[in-house]
């Protein structure tokens, strides 16, 4: 700092003290020797240090201690007067004193209290472990005038006796955040009258409320130093300026937060005349303290760094502070431009504002300053160019020698820098510079550091520019890739450069050789620069300090070296962490064994084809090796022993087969291994039990098998994420995995595992918190099942993944799952799961992910799966779900393709409506025929009710239900507080409302006020029959019933279907318990617990409690109805077993315990049953294991039973054979269980009576029969053997019952042909299911029989078998034929029938059809599905394809069809789907096709060679859907008129007339069977230019945007926020540019977002949506910041996008007039009269909630449509 600065500040008086006291003290020679005592009490001070320390005060022997190290003798008196033991003493002063200059250690001894004389003690920085505060003694040194215990680690309250020091003038004591001294009361502070200097920095005076009191004491106190002191903001009442120190120079009180900005600025305000340094750094101060500043005119050094200051800089820091030479405001929140008045400060060295919110040019005047040496605007929002100074006439030389610009909006070319000579440091980088790079740089002789990165300069380097930077240490052009390095070959470079950083700069074609001069760099970039030569044998001898080279993503090839000795070996052993990148080039061959020296070898996507290297060296300090993505083939090599250090292995996608070699598990460090996407083979090793430290372990897309391993649990408890998917792993899952506490990914997803989900997954504690630990690959990605596609992820943190998907897991889903709060995916599909979802599925706050789709779950979705408000995903189809959808938005706003394939599922958004909804329609004046919505009788609806709601709607309709209307975003808020309210009474009072207010489905008689019905029952005496179902009767039991004229006769009562909240009933109920034969009492009981006392009704006959009974168990006193014939207890929850008791009950015969949660075996004692006829048990939990033996029961011992339901429990073990003695046995269905048996002719010996035989979905379950076999039965109408065991053989057997009419023997082992007498035998078949299997062979033996005569078979399923050969002409016959899968390779069959009448589905795709598709369709004229599409089919599309006129949907995609579209196709009128997708097609899209498909939903024509425009007539597709144009030729601009497209426009809608599309979506093949939410439009990978129209921000139901990859310029539209329904928005690899509209954060829906390799700049807009996302969505945006993003923009000015904020500056849709005073006076007002009349009814009425919220969706939506409606009219009308 300059000379003036220093005299400024305490700093020189400090020194200029020290050197009069030592040489008004050392004048001359002594005249006295050291005196005895003090010299003893010294050797006593020395002993006192550690052994190891005290040589260096060797010099303190003998007598005389006026002559030792560090002490000073007075010349007159002989007294020592100085003891200092500071480093400097030893000559160890750096300048920076602190513990690393620590050199003694020891106590502090009591003898210094002998040196009475004693004047100046500096014992800093010596350690007094042992010491716990200051000694109190020290007090008592009276003449002290310097005191320094800096840094000694003393702890403790500072003794109150250093007060006693009155002439002491210096006094230091500062230290560090570890070692803080405390001063509670400062008083003592006060009664140093000479102090000069305090220094208590470190110190804790949270306590010390009066310090500034204290300190403002103190007459001659110049320098002041509180940093980081914890300082109480208190502000004392008054401050006296008569004995305030009037000198005071230096203040530094950084560190300190200081609640309030007044304390500063009345310490300002004393000090305003003598401050000469004032250092207010990191103090939390906020407002606008500059101001306080302007009168301080004599002020050198501000440092106001890391505050909170706001406003803008005032321009007096220019016109009235021209003494300041160091000025500090980084890292604030400044805003406005920097004062063009800074010019006038001439004395400024320093100067930073970086950090802040400042924009503008840079002031020219600052160019000029002569004095200034470091200018550091960096990180805020300035522009402009760079005008340097022109002429050096105000100085004679400029000083400036570092200058940091970076992260600006900088525009222009480089200035000249001719007149900056002295720059040293220049940082440039991220701003906005293009142009040349200016020569004037090569003339900076002084320039170490050089940084323009990430700009967009283009320029040619040469020689020039380079020639005289004979300095240059650090060297970052990255990030330019318009500069080209012209440099000849034999150019020497003038400097040695320590950091090279050309990442994308044009260094090649071949490989810079200036670059072998270089001797002491330690990080070379030259990845992306255009390198395709080879790797010279040179480079390897790269210096020996070395920690980086990165020559990623370029093209080369080879790598030259003649022999490992040519290799710097023993340099790279003696460096710490060698890096080396060669990712994404072209080199191929054996990875060289000195690579393996490094310790990180990224080798990713290149050309490698052995990794045998490994096994040539003898040890590695290798701890990362990537080698991914390369042609690594064979079989692993078996010595990674040699590896022992390895970290982190990743060797996915390449050719790897074999076995996992057993020395894997020598890598003991091993904490990621990845080895997907090969083709291992075998078990996993059980040597990699060894590798302790994994955390992740990703070997899924392999070939290995055996079963999951326990050790996994017990061993590898460090894993994070665990990844065996797409393998050949069986078995169960080993409980052993809930042992890993730490897993949040698991994914054991395609594989053959079977059994139930283990119940202990609950411990997995990683999946119940939020966060994700440090991965020991941040840098590096996994690929993961998501959302139905594989997907790279990089960003681990917010992924918590459960996915068992594709496997063949059985039982229920176990209720733990549901405390895995963090989930955030949940993938249970295409299993055999059965039981009803869980209720508490609502837990998952977290998930975005949920499938549970095709497995046999039942029962109602739980309602508490709308409060998942975060799900993105869910699927629910193909289960055995019923009742109705829950109501809310997270259920309702999807597409119906989530539930479908749920026959018995109803309600929105599925077409299919509730028949007897418990919800009735919503009117506006009553909502019931028999007298309003009675079940909302709660105590609210009475006269004052309805007063104060018609007051409170009229006053606050406007204010409230009004802007609920209009706005939609304030709507959904406004619903979801109203939930979270109603849910937080709910639980606080413990009621259940939602079950008081359910609709029963039809109304007989009303009786829901008639309290008195008891009653009067009771009193009728020779009542005998009383049936009340479905009569609303309330619970009400007299407290006394007097049974004189109770009837004695009553023997049946019907009371189903009514509701009573407790089982009180009951007590009434069984004072009939000896007369009553039938009781039915079904659906009325649903809270109440299973009664013993139902025991005791011993005459019961008929007994019917069916959906009733939450979670009890049966009571063992059942079985005392013995004289039962009749027992339904189906649906009521039971929990528990079966009691043995039941076999009481010999008179039975139907017995009916479905959907239930029972468990255990059934029970011996059925065999009781003797008269049992109908035993329903289907859809329990029975099981048969370890706890309870026993299997099937013998049913001998009852041989009546007809019908035996057994269907989706979790029974197993075997099936008893005496099943086939029970000759009356009609049904047999044990279906959906886990039978493991061998069933022969003995199981079927006397079933003559069998009609119906279902033993579906048991793997394990084999059927053995003889070839010859003849069954019993011959009258079978339905068989249904899917998923068994029948193969290898077809089953003869089979073709005996020639009643069947269905038929399904799919999955079922068979590797046979058909039998050629199979279609004459099954006459009757309606039915059949064949898919698969293996079916080898044709479909019919001509030779032996040519077809039957007669076909009433309706669908045929032959699809994923082997089948070959021609197709049967007999087959054209059926309605439905699906051929899917197997390796047909003819159409010609199609030409040889005259007329197909009934055909009108026909699936053929994924054969091996090829050559050209036959010309002969003009058959075929009823059929309305043609799929064609992943053949081999060649030629042309036949122009009769253009006579089926009632075709609706044409797959011909995944061919290699060639030539136009025929025009004939425009005849296809009907068509709903057309997709030609993956051909070879060309041509122009033909006009016709939005001409004639009016009725077009999906268009599909991607993948082809389509060249021109997209014609504008496609717009008349008003029905359009998808429209996919993607991976063409197409060019010119996105048609303006897409916005025609009405069916885009419309959120949710559904076209009935689609019944069965598919399409590819996010990735993967999916079947929609409403298309109400799929709305895409894909144009990507074509070559369109032009802007993107803001029409087509008007398509509000889209739900994908594709357009990346083309050529795209200008703006994202700003009205791109109206898209509220987009899941999926890429805009990436076009030329966008200028700002992310701030309307995009508002798309709450949005899933997947890429803007990156676009030219985007500004801040990325504040809002979830979009900073919680990867940055990959954004990358390739140079001037774009802000998180995701690790650039920031600190002078961004865009604020939190806050919930009701306008969503853009053009869209109109929000602004709507009513926000006014006017506005918020009537919400208060309306607000208050209406709270409980209409939002407290809100509140404490779910049901009114859900209509009140529907209404207004519904009145928002009609007002929306209907004013789309009207304009789309008026434009028509003017265009016509």
């Amino acid at each position: 700092m300059l000379l003036a600065m220093i005299m400024s500040t305490s700093a020189f008086q400090i020194i200029l003290f020290s050197v009069l006291v030592i040489y008004s003290t050392e004048a001359g020679e002594p005249k006295f020797k050291c005196k005895e005592a003090e010299s003893q009490a010294l050797l006593k001070f020395k002993a006192g240090f550690y052994e190891s320390d005290v040589g260096f005060l060797s010099s303190w022997e003998g007598r005389e201690c006026c002559e030792w190290t560090g002490i000073r003798c007075s010349n007159k008196s002989g007294h020592v007067i100085r003891l200092d033991l500071s480093p400097s003493t030893f000559g160890m002063d750096d300048g920076y004193p602190g513990y690393n200059t620590r050199i003694l250690g020891g106590n502090f001894s009591f003898k210094l209290v002998d040196l009475r004389y004693l004047s100046y003690l500096d014992l800093s920085c010596i350690s007094f472990y042992e010491q716990n505060s200051i000694p109190s003694f020290i007090g008592s040194l009276s003449k002290l005038r310097y005191l320094n215990l800096s840094y000694t680690t003393i702890t403790g309250e500072i003794p109150p006796q250093l007060g006693n020091l009155s002439s002491l003038q210096i006094l230091d004591l500062r230290d560090s955040f570890k070692w803080k001294k405390t001063i509670s009361n400062p008083e003592w502070i006060s009664h140093l009258s000479s102090l000069q200097l305090l220094d208590l920095s470190y110190s804790d005076m949270s306590l010390a409320n009066d310090w500034v009191r204290a300190v403002n004491n103190l007459p001659h106190l110049t320098d002041l130093k509180l940093s980081y002191c914890d300082l109480p903001s208190t502000i004392p009442p008054s401050l006296s300026p008569v004995n305030s120190s009037k000198v005071l120079a230096t203040l530094d009180l950084s560190g300190n937060h200081f609640s309030t900005s007044l304390l500063i600025h009345q310490l300002l305000f004393n000090y305003n005349r003598s401050l000469v340094h004032l250092d207010l750094s990191l103090c939390s101060l906020k407002g606008s303290i500059l101001q306080a500043l302007e009168d301080m005119f004599a002020l050198e050094y501000i440092d106001l760094t890391g505050n909170d200051l706001g406003g803008s800089i005032p321009k007096s820091f220019g016109i009235n502070m021209t003494s300041i030479a160091f000025l500090s405001l980084s890292n604030n929140q400044l805003q406005g431009s920097i004062p063009e008045a800074f010019g006038n400060m001439t004395s400024l060295e320093y100067l930073d504002v970086g950090e802040n919110r400042l924009e503008g040019e840079i002031p020219k005047s600052i160019w000029e300053i002569c004095a200034l040496k470091t200018l550091r605007l960096h990180d805020n929002n300035l522009s402009g160019e760079l005008w340097f100074a022109e002429s050096s006439s105000r100085c004679a030389h400029f000083s400036l020698e570092s200058l940091l610009l970076e992260n600006n909006q900088l525009t222009g070319s480089l200035p000249n820098f001719t007149l900056y000579p002295s720059l040293k440091s220049l940082w440039l980088s991220s701003n906005k510079f293009n142009g040349n790079v200016s020569e004037s740089v090569g003339q900076l002789s002084q320039l170490e550091t050089l940084d323009i990165s990430k700009n967009s300069m283009a320029s040619v380097i040469s020689e020039s520019h380079l020639s005289k930077l004979f300095k240059l240490l650090s060297l970052d052009l990255s990030s330019n890739s318009y500069i080209v390095f012209e440099i000849p070959s034999d150019w020497r470079p003038p400097f040695q450069l320590d950091y090279i950083r050309l990442g994308s700069c044009k260094l090649g074609p071949h490989f810079p050789k200036w670059l072998q001069t270089q001797k002491n760099y330690s990080e070379l970039d030259i990845s992306n620069s255009g390198i395709s030569d080879s790797i010279p044998s040179w480079f390897w001898n790269f210096p020996t300090m070395v920690t980086e080279l990165n020559l990623s993503s370029n093209e080369i090839w080879g790598i030259s070296h003649d022999n490992e000795q040519e290799v710097n070996v023993s340099s790279i052993e003696l460096i710490s962490s060698p890096s080396l990148d060669l990712s994404s080039n072209h080199i191929g061959g054996q990875i060289p064994p000195f690579f393996l020296k490094m310790s990180t070898l990224r080798l990713s996507r290149n050309k490698f084809t052995e990794i045998n290297s490994i096994c040539n060296i003898s040890a590695s300090n290798l701890l990362f090796l990537d080698a991914s993505y390369n042609q690594l083939s064979g079989e692993l090599p078996d010595c990674w022993s040699n590896m022992e250090n390895l970290e982190v292995l990743i060797l996915t996608n390449n050719k790897f087969s074999g076995k996992i070699p057993f020395s894997v598990g020598f890598l003991t460090r091993i904490e990621a291994l990845h080895l997907s996407n090969n083709n291992f083979t075998a078990e996993l090793p059980s040597s990699l039990k060894n590798c302790t430290e994994l955390i992740v372990l990703d070997v899924g897309e392999n070939k290995l098998s055996g079963p999951v391993p326990a050790w996994i649990g017990k061993n590898l408890t460090k894993l994070v994420i665990l990844s065996l998917r797409s393998n050949n792993f069986y078995g169960s899952m080993p409980t052993q995995l809930c042992h890993l506490e730490n897993l949040q990914l698991l994914d054991l997803s395609s594989n053959e595992l079977s059994s139930s989900i283990p119940k202990c997954l609950s411990y997995i504690e990683g999946m119940k918190e939020d966060g994700f630990p440090d991965l020991p690959f941040s840098n590096e990605s996994i690929l993961l099942m998501w959302k139905g596609a594989v997907r790279e992820f990089k960003n681990l943190e917010l992924l918590k993944n459960f996915d068992l998907s594709n496997n063949k897991l059985i039982g229920e889903i176990p209720k733990e799952i549901t405390k895995l709060i963090a989930l955030v995916s949940l993938n249970l599909s295409r299993n055999n799961l059965s039981g009803e979802i869980p209720q508490e599925i609502g837990r998952l706050k977290s998930l975005d992910a949920l499938d549970l789709s095709n497995n046999h779950l039942s029962g109602r979705i739980p309602s508490s799966l709308a409060q998942v408000d975060r799900l993105g995903i869910l699927d629910l189809s193909r289960n055995s779900l019923s009742g109705k959808i829950p109501t809310g938005p997270q259920l309702q706003n999807r597409d119906a393709a989530a539930y479908w394939g749920n026959p018995e599922l109803c309600g929105d958004p599925l077409p299919k409506k509730c028949v007897h909804e418990e919800e009735p329609a919503i009117s506006e004046v009553t909502e019931d025929a028999h007298g309003g919505d009675q079940e909302d009788d709660d105590g609210f609806l009475n006269p004052g009710f309805y007063g104060s709601i018609g007051l409170g709607f009229v006053v606050g309709f406007w204010g409230i239900c009004g802007t609920l209307i209009f706005k939609k975003s304030w709507r959904y808020r406004y619903f979801k507080l109203l939930n979270d309210i109603g849910d937080r009474i709910y639980v606080v009072m413990a009621v259940q409302k939602a079950k008081l207010l359910r609709m029963i489905r039809s109304y007989v008689t009303d009786m829901r006020l008639a309290h008195d019905w008891v009653h009067v029952v009771s009193n009728l005496p020779r009542l005998v029959n009383l049936k009340l179902s479905e009569c609303i009767l309330p619970d009400v039991v007299p407290p006394h019933l007097s049974l004189v004229y109770s009837s004695r006769f009553l023997a049946v009562l019907d009371l189903s279907v009514n509701y009573f909240p407790s089982a009180s009933i009951l007590l009434w109920l069984f004072n009939y318990s000896h007369s009553l034969v039938h009781f039915d009492l079904a659906g009325s009981l649903p809270n109440s617990s299973f009664p013993e006392a139902f025991g005791n009704m011993a005459s019961l006959e008929y007994l019917d409690l069916q959906c009733n009974f939450k979670g009890s168990n049966i009571p063992d006193s059942f079985g005392n109805m013995t004289a039962l014939t009749y027992l339904d207890l189906s649906l009521s929850n039971l929990e528990g077993s079966i009691p043995e008791s039941f076999g009481n009950m010999t008179s039975i015969a139907f017995l009916d315990l479905s959907g239930n949660h029972l468990e255990g075996s059934i029970p011996e004692s059925f065999g009781n049953m003797a008269s049992l006829e109908y035993l329903y048990l289907k859809t329990n939990m029975l099981e048969d294991d370890n706890r309870i033996v026993g299997s099937l029961p013998n049913f001998t011992l009852y041989p009546s039973p007809k019908e035996l339901h057994l269907s989706s429990n979790q029974l197993n073990g075997n099936t008893s054979k005496c099943i086939g003695q029970l000759s009356k046995l009609e049904v047999l269905d044990i279906s959906n269980n886990s039978m493991a048996d061998v069933m022969s002719e003995a199981h079927f010996s006397k079933l003559s009576n069998l009609h119906t035989l279902n033993l579906s979905s048991n793997s394990c379950l084999v059927l053995n029969m003889s070839s010859d076999w003849i069954p019993s039965f011959h009258g079978l109408e339905s068989i249904s053997l899917r998923s068994s065991k029948l193969g290898p053989h077809f089953p003869k057997w089979i073709l005996t019952q020639t009643n069947c009419t269905i038929l399904d023997v799919s999955n079922t082992g068979i590797s046979d042909h058909i039998p050629y007498n199979f279609w004459k035998s099954l006459p009757n078949l309606e039915s059949l299911d064949l898919s698969d299997n293996e079916i080898r062979g044709t479909i019919l033996d001509k030779q032996r029989f040519r077809g039957p005569s007669r076909l009433i078979l309706k669908e045929i399923d032959l699809s994923s078998n082997q089948l070959e050969g021609s197709i049967p002409l007999f087959l054209l016959e059926v309605v439905s034929l699906n051929l899917f899968k197997n390796r047909f390779s003819d159409l010609n069959f199609l030409c040889k029938v005259h007329k197909s009448p009934y055909l009108t589905f026909l699936d053929v795709s994924y054969n091996q059809l090829s050559g050209e598709i036959p010309n002969c369709w003009s058959n075929m004229r009823y059929l309305r599905i043609l799929i064609l599409a992943n053949n081999k089919l060649s030629g042309k599309i036949p122009a009769s394809l253009g006579l089926l006129r009632k075709l609706q949907t044409l797959h011909l995609g995944n061919n290699n069809l060639t030539g136009g579209l025929p025009s004939s196709l425009q005849n296809c009128t009907w068509l709903i789907i057309f997709d030609v997708e993956a051909n070879k097609l060309s041509g122009q899209i033909p006009a016709w096709i939005g001409k004639s498909f009016a009725a077009l939903v999906i268009l599909s024509l991607r993948s082809n060679n389509f060249n021109g425009s997209i014609p504008v007539e496609l717009c008349r597709l008003v029905r359009l859907q998808l429209l996919d144009l993607s991976s063409n030729d197409l060019s010119i601009n996105v048609p303006k008129c897409l916005d025609n497209i009405t069916a885009m426009k419309e959120i949710g809608s559904e076209d009935s007339t689609i019944y069965w599309p598919y399409e590819v979506w996010k990735g993967a093949l999916q079947e929609f069977t409403s298309l109400g939410l799929l709305k895409n439009i894909d144009l990507s990978s074509n070559k369109l230019s032009g802007e993107i129209p803001r029409e087509i921000t008007k398509l509000l139901g889209l739900i994908s945007l594709n357009l990346s990859r083309n050529n795209l310029t200008g703006k994202i539209p700003q009205e791109i926020g109206r898209l509220k329904s987009l899941d999926l928005l890429d805009l990436s690899n076009n030329h966008l540019s200028g700002r992310i509209p701030s309307s995009l954060s508002q798309v709450d829906r949005l899933n997947t977002l890429d803007l990156s390799s676009n030219n985007l700049s500004g801040k990325i807009p504040t809002g979830t949506q979009l900073q919680t996302r990867d940055a990959a969505a954004y990358m390739g945006n140079p001037e774009l910041c802000g998180d995701p993003l690790p650039k920031k923009c600190p002078g961004e000015e865009e604020p939190p996008i806050s919930p009701g904020a306008t969503e853009d500056a053009h869209d109109g849709e929000e602004e709507d007039g009513f926000i006014t005073k006017g506005f918020y006076i009537s919400a208060a007002v309306g607000f208050i009269v209406a709270f409980w009349g209409v939002c407290g009814t809100l509140v404490f009425n779910k049901m009114w909630r859900y209509r009140y919220f529907n209404l207004l969706n519904d009145a928002g939506d009609w007002l929306y449509v209907t004013v789309a409606v009207r304009k789309a009219k008026l434009l028509r009308m003017i265009k016509t």
